[in-house]
Formats: C-alpha cells, structure tokens, sequence
C-alpha cells in the first residue's frame, strides 16, 4: 500500500514537470516573432464610367398565383424585348432574384383580415448598358414596359488597370508611412511580412420618375444619365520588420 502511494506522487511528481515545460518559453532553435510595424495604406484611382448597370423588377399581386405568373412573364418579356430592340445583348440581361410569396389579405378599413389570399411575386433582372448616351432611353423603356427601376450604378467595363493604380497608390502610402514612424522611432524599417487588402467602390446613381400623364394615357421621358467618374479605394495593411 505503501509503495502504491509512493508511485503515484511520483507519477504526479514526473506530470507537473512536464507541465512546466510546456508552458515555458520557445523551445531553443525556435527563432522569435521578429519586431515590426503594421500601418495602412489607401490608394484612390478614378476614371469615366463607361459602362451603367440598371436594377429592375417586376411586380404582381394577385389572388390566384398563376395569373401572377403570367401576368409577370407577359411584362418580362416586354421589357426584355423592348431593351434588345435598343441594341443590348442577351448577356447582357440577367436574372438577379425570383421571389414569390403569399400573405392573407387585411382590410384596413374593418381592421380585419378578409380570409383571402394575395400572391406577391417579384422578378428582379440587371442590364448592363455598354453605352452610357442611351442609358435614359432604356430607363424611360423599362419604366413604360410595367417595371420598376430600382437604381444604377456607373462603372468600368475594363476596371483592371484603375484597380492596378489604385493598390500601387497604397502600398507606396503604405510605405511612406511606415518609413515616417520608423524614423520617428529611431529604427530601420526591414522587409515586409504580410500585406493584407480589402477594396471599395461606390458610385451609384439615384432615378427619379420622368413622364406625366394625359387625358387618355401616361406618358414616359428618357431622364438624363450624365457620364460618371468611378473611383476605386484600394486599401493595404502591411507590417514590416524593424530593426
């Protein structure tokens, strides 16, 4: 019993040194995490959209699902029509959500639901508009065909080299900085060892509804969509190593 006892301080004993060896420092020939600066850098490249893209949908409420549908399909289908007759591709328009969904109707006047179903569909599409001069023309087309423009972004067809500019920006920004605190700090700036890099854009277009209306009918103007300038930030963090 004795020697049983014995052996297990020491089974204890041989456990909590090696503990302590694991929870001491690197282990030797394990070289330490070099000193460094890590700093962020910004980078601006801007130059004239040559390209819009509309954002549309269409919407239909109805008591019986399948007429939703067709009634959808039929405006689909002369939005598309009327945009292709305006020279756009078929690449070029593309589905972006097709949503439909059913909630029981409510009368806002008894404060009740009515025990009727209503369908709501809403099919979403974007066109990109490689020509910038006719871009109110396919909004005031979309708008006259039962749709409904949600917004228009400008942008880049061919963005690779503005993106290009825009790192080379910040990572010289980068660097500037860095060499400014290294001299502030008395110490030599190294090489780099890691960079990280994260991009915004946001250039987007608010419409607003032109057109009026008749006696007989409602009628529908092509709104101005002046050339943009689209500006790409490219953001760096970079940490470089000091001695």
């Amino acid at each position: 019993m004795e020697s049983e006892v014995e052996m297990r301080y020491l089974t204890a004993a041989v456990l909590a040194l090696l503990m302590a060896g694991c929870g001491s420092g690197p282990s030797e020939g394990m070289a330490p995490y070099p000193p460094s600066i890590s700093v962020n850098g910004v980078g601006i490249a801007e130059g004239t959209a040559n390209m819009v893209i509309v954002s549309f949908s269409i919407n239909v409420s109805d008591s019986d699902p399948e007429n939703a549908v067709s009634e959808a399909t039929a405006i689909a289908e002369r939005t598309i029509a009327a945009v292709s007759d305006m020279g756009i591709s078929e690449e070029d328009i593309e589905t972006t959500d097709y949503t439909i969904y059913m909630e029981e109707e409510y009368d806002y006047e008894n404060y009740e639901y009515t025990g009727e179903n209503i369908y709501h569909l809403k099919h979403s599409f974007k066109v990109n508009v490689r020509n910038i001069e006719t871009a109110g023309e396919v909004l005031a087309a979309l708008v006259a065909e039962g749709a409904m423009v949600g917004g228009l972004s400008f942008t880049m067809s061919n963005p690779e080299e503005l993106i290009a500019e825009a790192r080379a920006k910040a990572v010289a920004n980068a660097k500037e900085i860095a060499e400014q605190l290294a001299g502030s700090l008395d110490v030599t700036l190294g090489e780099p060892l890691s960079v990280n890099e994260w991009m915004d854009y946001n250039n987007l277009y608010d419409p607003y509804p032109y057109g009026g209306y008749t006696e007989d009918e409602y009628y529908y103007g092509a709104p101005p969509v002046p050339a943009s300038i689209t500006s790409f930030t490219m953001n760096v963090s970079v940490s470089y190593e000091i001695d």
